[in-house]
């Protein structure tokens, strides 16, 4: 999981073993507290606490918008 975006054109791949995976692309909109920002480098999501800065990784931000943790909740589609 990746908090920065990439072409959707581009394709991933992984290795286990001998076999080759294809990785799946799928784009989720997540509204996150107040003054949240990503750090691309370290693909961190961070936002000022109670008890200071927060730092979350894309796999722990999407699981605290899945069980609507306060701040967090996933947004809803645009229309196509």
């Amino acid at each position: 999981m990746s908090l920065v975006p990439f072409p959707a054109h581009q394709r991933h791949t992984f290795a286990v073993g001998d076999t080759v995976y294809e990785a799946v692309y799928r784009e989720l909109a997540v509204v996150a507290p107040d003054g949240a920002s990503v750090d691309p480098l370290r693909n961190q999501l961070s936002w000022p606490g109670a008890k200071g800065a927060v730092k979350s990784t894309a796999k722990e931000v999407v699981e605290m918008a899945r069980t609507r943790a306060s701040g967090f909740r996933m947004a809803r589609a645009k229309p196509a």
